[in-house]
C-alpha cells in the first residue's frame, strides 16, 4: 500500500450547525491515518462550548472560543500537525482575520440549506433558537456571513458525506499537503 505524507497546516471548517462541519472533520480523520498520516489533531467548538462556564451565544464569546481554538490549532501546527478546526466563525471580518495572520492556512466553507440544517440538527438547537430559548443564534436570529476568505465550498446539501471528505481530500492533495511518498 502507497503510504502518503503531508505539510503540517490549518484547516478551518466554518459553516451553519449542522452543515456537517464535524461529521466532515471526524471523516477527512480517519481517511487520512488510513494513508499512514498520524500527525492530525482534530479541533471541535462544541468540547469548548461544554468545557465554558456561562457560554451564551453573544460575538464575544463566540470570538472567545474562536481565538482560542485558533491559538490551540497554531500551537500544534508549530508541534507539525494536520490540524483540522470546525466552528461556526459566521463574522467573515474574524476569519479574514485568522486567515491573513496564519500561513499554511486553509478555509472551508461548509454550505448548506438551513431546512436541511434543521432536519439534522439532533440537538434540537435550531428549535429553540425559534422559540426564543437560545438567542443570537446563526442561521435564526443572526446571520451567517458570507465572505472572500474561503478556498473551497463543500455543499453538503448536495454531496453525500463520502463525497464531502473526497472533495476536501483532493483540495489538500492539490494543493500539496498531502501526498505520497
Amino acid at each position: 500500500m502507497v503510504k502518503y505524507n503531508f505539510k503540517p497546516c490549518i484547516i478551518f471548517f466554518t459553516g451553519i450547525s449542522a452543515s456537517g462541519k464535524s461529521t466532515i472533520c471526524k471523516n477527512l480523520k480517519k481517511k487520512l491515518i488510513k494513508l499512514g498520516i498520524k500527525k492530525i489533531k482534530y479541533i471541535d467548538g462544541d468540547f469548548f462550548r461544554k468545557n465554558l462556564k456561562n457560554f451564551n451565544y453573544q460575538n464575544n464569546n463566540r470570538n472567545k472560543i474562536g481565538n482560542y481554538k485558533i491559538s490551540l490549532a497554531k500551537h500544534y501546527y508549530r508541534k507539525k500537525y494536520l490540524v483540522l478546526v470546525s466552528g461556526v466563525a459566521h463574522n467573515r471580518k474574524w476569519r479574514m482575520k485568522i486567515k491573513t495572520q496564519n500561513k499554511n492556512y486553509f478555509e472551508i466553507y461548509v454550505k448548506c440549506l438551513i431546512k436541511t440544517c434543521i432536519k439534522r440538527d439532533f440537538k434540537d438547537q435550531y428549535m429553540k433558537a425559534k422559540s426564543g430559548l437560545i438567542k443570537d443564534f446563526i442561521g435564526i436570529s443572526e446571520p451567517y456571513q458570507l465572505g472572500t476568505s474561503k478556498d473551497l465550498i463543500v455543499n453538503t446539501s448536495r454531496l453525500s458525506i463520502s463525497m464531502s471528505v473526497n472533495k476536501v481530500m483532493n483540495f489538500i492533495i492539490k494543493k500539496n499537503y498531502v501526498y505520497k511518498k
